[in-house]
């Protein structure tokens, strides 16, 4: 057995394998479960963006466009073949959370509400994570909505045919 093939081996010596079996099993019988992971995935995701973004020594512009350029590039590579994207809607995530970060404290101590300007402006800084955020849950629910329209209930979408995909582990 070479190398590669001892460490491809480690999570069924582990017993991760029949975890992640009856897990998809379990998701595949409570879809909205299987949403809620998904986007709380993309939360997860996009917290670590913020903190890769902010501790970057450069502008925050400049560090927008490497973490842009680094998504689009591992998005083009490896997410190609994901079902699920993370990897660009958690650098924009990212970035519209940047942006909207100085409205909640405008917003929760009320400083927001003294002019309709101020008012404006904290709005208009929270659209783009508004935004970002409805575009996340609307994606979620369309990508997992026509996975299990593809199924037919007869046939659970485990047992369907393995597609190539990065994230399964099927190839």
């Amino acid at each position: 057995m070479s190398f590669v093939n001892a460490i491809n081996q480690i999570p069924v010596y582990l017993g991760f394998d029949k975890a992640k079996r009856s897990t998809e099993v379990w998701l595949d019988k409570h879809p909205t479960v299987n949403k809620i992971i998904v986007l709380a995935n993309h939360i997860f995701r996009i917290a670590g963006m913020v903190s890769m973004l902010s501790s970057m020594p450069y502008s925050p512009v400049a560090n927008f466009l490497l973490g842009l350029g680094a998504s689009a590039f591992y998005w083009i590579t490896i997410e190609r073949h994901c079902q699920y994207k993370f990897a660009i809607s958690s650098c924009l995530g990212a970035a519209a959370y940047q942006v909207a970060k100085p409205s909640f404290g405008t917003l929760i101590s009320r400083a927001a509400f003294q002019s309709l300007s101020t008012l404006a402006k904290a709005i208009g800084r929270i659209a783009p994570l508004s935004l970002c955020a409805l575009t996340i849950v609307a994606l979620t629910q369309d990508t997992i909505d026509k996975r299990y329209q593809a199924s037919s209930p007869a046939m659970c979408p485990v047992n369907a045919p393995a597609k190539k995909s990065c994230c399964t582990g099927t190839l």
